[in-house]
Order: structure tokens, then C-alpha cells, then sequence
């Protein structure tokens, strides 16, 4: 988010090094130890696009080990002129991308990618923005409306195997668990007869 020098702190493997310091949060959730830090020369995307004279309208791809976001604010010109963005982003980091584009005319679009760890929790994930020049690619509804009652009874059916999954599933447990002169499990202390099962 400035021109100058930054520290870069090296990983395990270079493909993670990133300007977030030892002790970071970000170490902890890529799983390495921070290694030794340099300083590297440093320069705002900003700068990058007045000195390269590239021209616009934009397509802006972020992937920075955890300084998306200062990337970001080192681009208050070039955001203007930028159509879509993809920003790579942590799950703890997406809040303050998100605030900080919708903040500068940027709607959500997508996101691709998802990456889950420990199996089901997402770890991190390529957000899409589009800028409101190009607004016009957001839905303006989830369906057409000649499809409406197609997706209707759509609905219904779905809603009905949902119920009926249920059902035999309570079914299920009910004959497994509870027997008719076992206790209620509601905690009552009568048998399941007398209370709940009557």
C-alpha cells in the first residue's frame, strides 16, 4: 500500500513467503514457521500502472500470501479504472477484502476455488468482484418468470423427500432405541407408553 521497502518473511517453501510478520496469525494457518525476513523494494499497483502506462479498463488478479488487502489500497486509482477483480482470499481475511471493495463500487460476483481443510471447514478461497461499470452481469433474478411454476413444484418435491427422509429416519431410530416400556426419553420418568409414545 506504499512505494518503498517492505520486509518479507521467507516459509518453509518460498510460494508462501509473505509481508505478514513473525507471530502473524497467518503462519499458524498455513502451518510452517516463519523463517528469516529481508527487505524487498516495494511499489503500489498504482505506481506499477503509471509506470508500465498500461491502459484500461482492467482485470485484476490477487494472489499475495496474506496482503491482498494492502494491495488493494495501494490501487485507489487503478480500482477506478479496473472492470473484475479475483482476490485470493483466507477465510479470516475475506471480511475486510469484501468491506473494503463493496466500499469502492464492488459487487460480489463468485467464488471459485474453494479450498477446504480438516476436511469440511473452507480454509480459503478466488473471490470475484465486478465493478459497477459492468453491473449489468449480475442476476436480476434466479429464474426466468415462465419458469416459475416449474420451479415451484420444483420446491415442493424436494420438500416432500426431505419430509419423507425425515420420517423414515425417526421410524428408524424410534424401533432401534425405544422400546414401549422403556423409560420416555423426554426425562419424564414414565414409561415411553404412558408419555410420548401414547
Amino acid at each position: 500500500d506504499f512505494d518503498g521497502e517492505i520486509e518479507i518473511t521467507f516459509s518453509e517453501n518460498p510460494y508462501w513467503s509473505s509481508a505478514r510478520q513473525n507471530g502473524d496469525i497467518y503462519w499458524q494457518r498455513i502451518g510452517t514457521s516463519a523463517g528469516k525476513q529481508t527487505n524487498v523494494p516495494a511499489f503500489t499497483l498504482d505506481t506499477l500502472a503509471k509506470n508500465n502506462r498500461l491502459r484500461p479498463p482492467f482485470f485484476l488478479r490477487l494472489d499475495v500470501q496474506g496482503s491482498e488487502l494492502n494491495a488493494l489500497k495501494g490501487a485507489k486509482e487503478l480500482l477506478k479504472q479496473t472492470h473484475v477483480i479475483l482476490c485470493e482470499c483466507d477465510i479470516m481475511d475475506f471480511s475486510s477484502i469484501n468491506t473494503f471493495l463493496s466500499r469502492n463500487k464492488f459487487h460480489f460476483y463468485d467464488m471459485p476455488n474453494l479450498h477446504y481443510v480438516d476436511g469440511d471447514k473452507l480454509g480459503w478461497f478466488y473471490a470475484v468482484y465486478v465493478s459497477d461499470e459492468i453491473s449489468h452481469v449480475l442476476p436480476n433474478g434466479f429464474w426466468n418468470s415462465q419458469e416459475t411454476s416449474s420451479i415451484i413444484q420444483l420446491q415442493l418435491n424436494q420438500r416432500q423427500k426431505i419430509l419423507d427422509a425425515n420420517a423414515n429416519y425417526l421410524k428408524q431410530v424410534k424401533e432401534k432405541f425405544i422400546s414401549r416400556n422403556n423409560p420416555c426419553p423426554c426425562g419424564s420418568g414414565k414409561k415411553y407408553k404412558h408419555c410420548h409414545g401414547s
